[in-house]
């Protein structure tokens, strides 16, 4: 659907989406048991729906002869659910994929922080590799039998891919000035962000800040470790899940043309003398690290702050 209403002022356009897609290529291992010792080819077995939509709207105003605005939003929304996959049928109900977004992970629901040993004793059994000690993250017992392990972990459905994307544009000229700001935004995905703080790398400001220790035991953060040698940082689980939704300040530029009779002087038609600065601010709530990476520990170069200057000359 598009249009244009008053005078063309306002314009707009929107699209939306539905697709079944079969015969996706992915392995039958889940339902065929390890100790079998196969490993099978891909087959055409995936079943995947995809919807969404995306659009843009228009405002564009002469507010007098050399002056005029421009005002554009446009945005997507993408989903998609997993209709067959082959699972393991053994695996319960919150743990499979199927009606899931594809790619996503199994994590262990992080509830809390273990203040004291009194917290400890009363825990269930954790048979997650490690002996739980005041100052370590708390497992949800999903299953409520009494003991953590690899049963009780969630499927979250999301993943590092947003499912809405947009942008504003807001534009002005007034005479010879011109004048322009973008916005790019991204909502509803998640980062994993676990470091290798301890023998090889630092902790971070914010996690030395809210950790554990035996005078703090109300902090909001576990102790320090090292590396992946606790149970909480060797098994996935929501406490390192980031949201990685922002919205960021991507550019901004402002112009101003020479007058006709100084350009015509250079022996040119128009000189416009510009600056500009990318990457600019950024709202989020990741804080840490740049929330568009997908790098969990860090180890990337995150996205530059740039500022130009210049001048288009046009013959």
């Amino acid at each position: 659907v598009e249009g244009r209403l008053l005078t063309n002022r306002l314009s707009f356009e929107f699209d939306r989406f539905t697709e079944r897609r079969s015969g996706i290529l992915y392995w039958r291992n889940a339902s065929v048991p390890q100790t079998a010792g196969l490993s099978l080819p891909r087959e055409n077995i995936g079943v995947v729906a995809n919807r969404g939509w995306d659009g843009s709207i228009s405002w564009r105003q002469q507010l007098a002869s050399e002056a005029s605005f421009e005002v554009t939003f446009n945005g997507g929304y993408a989903q998609n659910k997993i209709l067959f996959w082959d699972e393991a049928p053994g695996a319960p109900p919150w743990q499979r994929s199927t009606g899931y977004r594809m790619n996503t992970g199994l994590y262990y629901k992080a509830i809390g922080i273990f203040k004291d040993q009194a917290a400890v004793d009363a825990a269930p059994v954790y048979r997650v590799g490690g002996t739980p000690r005041p100052g370590d993250i708390i497992f949800a017992d999903v299953d409520a039998n009494d003991t953590i392990d690899a049963r009780d972990r969630i499927r979250v459905n999301q993943n590092g891919d947003p499912t809405f994307t947009g942008g504003l544009t807001l534009a002005a000229q007034v005479k010879s000035f011109d004048f322009r700001v973008f916005f790019h935004a991204a909502f509803d995905a998640v980062q994993y962000f676990r470091t290798e703080s301890g023998d090889i790398g630092n902790f971070t400001a914010e996690y030395a800040a809210n950790r554990w220790t035996p005078d703090n035991p109300n902090a909001p953060g576990p102790r320090t470790f090292n590396r992946t040698d606790e149970y909480w940082v060797a098994n996935a689980n929501t406490y390192f899940l980031r949201d990685a939704s922002f919205i960021r300040l991507k550019s901004v530029e402002l112009g101003y043309h020479l007058p006709g009779r100084m350009a015509a002087r250079m022996g040119v038609h128009d000189v416009r003398l510009y600056a500009s600065g990318y990457n600019l601010f950024l709202w989020d709530k990741f804080r840490i690290l740049d929330p568009e990476t997908r790098d969990s520990q860090g180890q990337y170069y995150p996205q530059q702050r740039v500022f130009n200057a210049g001048a288009s000359v046009t013959f």
